[in-house]
């Protein structure tokens, strides 16, 4: 028998291993890539490098942040000192705080997937569960989509304080000793403050256990279960701890403003001992009751709790209902350019859980609430699917893979407190994609729940039960060639390291080194106008000051103006002047703004001139017209939809850009025709031609749109413009083509390189549609028109001097015209 168990152990030891391993082998792929994950992990990593100067206090301002004012440094200080705590004894072993930052998030992926051990195991003590659910968060794209290396961000670290605080709390039930009891539940409220601690989302933990603490009211009042509503009281010892170190947290401006964390949260937790003591003092009157009766009784009473919190704070309680989750999501329209805040697809699900999202019977509200109203009836329909679970009891011993399985009802406090972590974190996932990481855990345990049941059910027919662990073998397998293909692919964020941006070699992609050159060519100084993820990079790689970035000053007051700035079609250079820009020294533009313009467009507001505004109130007149309205809010309401597709397809038709896929070339003596093709719009298909005739040694170029329509019928019309760009010099040909009847205003783009290419002929790097309102802006003329010796945009207030060029980015110094007095006057400190 000893031997045995001896063998159990080391099977145990080996399989964790293993798991870890393969936990590890699915977040380590980015770690080829330099840098960081995103433009946010930049920023941050400016401020831990300002906070290692500042003998290890992170700044309340982060000075590079934000011009001419700079922005407060909002983000929890625990979230900083992840690295900075690690690094202030590992830099004595020659290890930085930016290798350390690269890893760490790996290193809390790892703290999940050994903590789902320890949970897994209070719903039974048999190791296979546990090892089941380390098993499947391991292998848990959405747990990795936020605890791979090179990613840094609060929702990387959160999780596993959530963990630790539902395994003290079940640790304190399991407990008989009073005052173990408390030190337990105060263990507990400490732990969830560390949520707090690293990530301004952490009220979601702090959801989870107030619906952990209503199924134990509901639960222990219904069922007559005095243990329950008797460990009820201990979690108020919990949330008053909770709630006293968040509150030193928030005096020691150590986090800012978090939902529940202020005043508000007192009358939530009055009404909380409240309900405790008052079913508990029901109960003793009620006990002759039936279960039903009971519910009944308990819904009645907690209708009228919620009544109560409502009418103490009813501005506090419409805010986080509108939220569409327990976080404040954005504020601006971000939320529509943002890609995590979206609401998840189908695809996006299968990518994040694979084969985990069908184990799960309380997976299928989530998944059929994809484009569906079902996410308003989401919490009745997770009730109803979480019934099996009370129905699938395993009665073990805490053995290897000793469960007995049962088919009738029964709860536990730990089922309990799992249900409430999936509720809460299934609802904030249908809300925005960038949730997967947070239900991940609860998911993945689940998950491994029921394959553990299945297989304990299935050993009582022994061929059955070889056929459940061949097909739990299967699973497993399958999992990991669903993570294999999702890791594959990943590739920083927001275009910093991507092939189809010549990022050949991703230690060392072409926008780390044009910043690299503005950090040694440029005074310590300066200050830099670019978008506002590019801002972070500026700051976190250059070091250079940014008027805008992604955290910081990443707001609609800065971001919107420079947006619409972007696509004006006249330089509009007292726009730099302003306390918005406070008068920049140098423009950073990047080629991959091309591909974001839907974004930057949205961000500009419609705002861009009163043409726009013009032609999008003719819409709306028209609509009113056509429905017999009276007003703007009356057609939102009514075809706002309809609204909202006209303005779209007129933006679509004035500012959108199309990437052609495919280029083919035929050629004789004189003539070479490049054909552009594999770009469709409602199913037409749009082909540009480029004709290049060589006549006495003199090339001449033309091009022509040919618009495919469903039914075969094609429309040919000369393009207004072809822009002809030298991706490696800057330099460009613009070929007005006025004197043709044109009938279409676009302009064909056309890239090349000097630099012979295998995959494309005659050098074509890529080729561009671009619709009249676009190819006249701004930002076509910072991108392809502005080189080293001219600029269409300059003026007689400023003017942009070419500096930098590479694949990737462009680097202008502005010049002001000091001559004019108005112009020198002006200065921002």
């Amino acid at each position: 028998m000893a031997d045995h168990k001896k063998a159990e152990a080391y099977l145990t030891i080996l399989a964790v291993l293993i798991i870890l391993l393969v936990a590890i082998r699915f977040r380590a792929p980015l770690l080829k890539y330099y840098g960081f994950y995103e433009p946010d992990d930049y920023y941050h990593f400016s401020v831990i490098r300002a906070a290692i100067a500042n003998n290890f206090i992170v700044p309340m301002y982060l000075s590079i942040s934000g011009w001419p004012a700079h922005t407060i440094v909002s983000e929890p200080k625990g979230l900083y000192y992840t690295v900075i705590a690690p690094y202030f004894i590992l830099r004595f072993f020659g290890i930085s705080a930016y290798q350390i930052m690269r890893h760490v998030a790996l290193v809390f992926g790892l703290f999940d997937v050994i903590g789902a051990y320890f949970l897994a195991r209070y719903l039974s003590k048999d190791k296979l569960l546990g090892l089941l659910a380390m098993a499947l968060v391991a292998l848990n794209m959405g747990d990795a989509a936020r605890t791979s290396a090179l990613i840094f961000r609060g929702d990387s670290f959160v999780t596993i304080f959530l963990i630790l605080a539902l395994i003290a709390s079940l640790a304190m039930m399991k407990e008989t000793k009073q005052k173990k009891k408390i030190l337990l539940a105060a263990l507990a409220g400490f732990l969830l403050s560390g949520a707090n601690f690293v990530w301004n989302g952490a009220p979601f933990t702090t959801v989870v256990m107030i619906l952990f603490f209503i199924l134990l009211l509901l639960f222990g009042y219904t069922f007559a279960d005095t243990k329950l509503l008797n460990d009820a009281k201990y979690m108020l010892v919990m949330f008053l701890v909770w709630f006293a170190f968040v509150s030193l947290y928030k005096w020691a401006y150590l986090i800012m403003g978090q939902t529940f964390t202020g005043w508000h949260f007192v009358p939530i937790f009055a009404v909380m001992a409240v309900g405790v003591y008052l079913f508990d003092v029901l109960l003793e009157h009620s006990k002759h009751k039936r279960p039903y009766e009971r519910f009944l009784i308990f819904l009645l009473i907690f209708a009228i709790l919620m009544l109560a919190i409502y009418v103490a704070l009813p501005g506090f309680i419409i805010e986080v209902i509108k939220s569409g989750s327990f976080l404040t999501l954005s504020s601006s329209r971000f939320a529509e350019t943002i890609q995590e805040l979206q609401p998840p697809t189908y695809p996006f699900l299968l990518a994040s859980f694979g084969l985990q999202l069908f184990l799960v019977p309380m997976d299928y509200p989530m998944i059929w609430s994809v484009g569906h109203i079902a996410k308003y009836w989401y919490w009745l329909l997770a009730i109803i699917f979480s019934v099996p679970y009370f129905f699938m009891q395993v009665f073990d011993s805490g053995g290897f893979a000793k469960g007995k399985a049962r088919i009738m009802f029964g709860y536990s406090e730990a089922l309990l407190a799992i249900l409430a972590y999936f509720a809460a974190t299934a609802y904030l996932q249908m809300n925005a994609i960038r949730f997967n990481s947070l239900v991940s855990i609860p998911l993945s345990i689940f998950a491994a729940y029921t394959l553990y049941w299945l297989l304990t059910e299935a050993k009582k027919v022994k061929p059955l039960f070889y056929v459940g662990v061949f097909l739990l073998i299967l699973v497993l397998a399958e999992q990991y060639e669903l993570s294999a293909k999702y890791t594959a692919g990943l590739s920083p964020a927001d275009e910093i390291c991507m092939p189809q941006f010549f990022c050949t070699n991703p230690s060392n992609p072409p926008v780390v080194q044009a910043l690299s050159w503005l950090k040694n060519n440029s005074p310590s100084n300066s200050v830099v106008l670019t978008l506002w993820p590019d801002g972070s990079l500026v700051e976190g790689i250059a070091n250079r000051t940014s008027v805008t970035d992604s955290v910081g000053s990443q707001n609609g007051s800065k971001a919107d103006p420079f947006a619409a700035w972007l696509f004006n079609s006249s330089p509009d250079a007292r726009f730099l002047l302003t306390p918005i820009n406070g008068k920049p020294n140098y423009l950073l533009t990047r080629y991959a703004w091309l591909v974001e313009t839907g974004g930057i467009y949205t961000e500009s507001g419609y705002g861009i001139d009163n043409y726009n505004q013009t032609f999008i109130s003719r819409i709306r007149s028209e609509l009113l017209a056509k429905y017999h309205l009276t007003s703007w809010s009356q057609l939102n309401q009514t075809v706002g939809n309809e609204l909202n597709q006209s303005i779209n397809a007129y933006i679509e038709s004035l500012y959108g850009y199309g990437p052609f896929n495919t280029i083919s070339e035929t050629t004789n003596t004189t003539t070479t025709m490049l054909t552009f093709s594999g770009y469709y719009i409602n199913n037409i298909e749009f082909t540009g031609k480029l004709v290049i005739q060589t006549i006495n040694g003199t090339k001449r170029f033309g091009g022509f749109l040919v618009e495919t329509l469903p039914n075969g019928q094609s429309n040919v019309s000369m393009f207004s413009n072809v822009i002809l760009y030298n991706i490696l010099n800057a330099s460009s040909v613009v070929i007005s083509q006025s004197n043709f009847t044109t009938t279409d205003n676009y302009t064909l783009l056309v890239t090349y390189s000097p630099v012979p290419s295998i995959k494309l002929p005659i050098n074509v790097t890529g080729a561009y549609l671009l619709a009249p309102g676009l190819a006249r802006s701004n930002m076509i003329k910072f991108l392809y028109e502005c080189d080293y010796t001219s600029c269409p945009w300059n003026n007689n207030i400023a003017k942009l001097q070419l500096v930098y060029n590479n694949l990737d980015t462009k680097i202008f110094k502005i010049i002001y015209n000091e001559s004019n007095a108005s112009i020198a006057a002006i200065h921002y400190t």
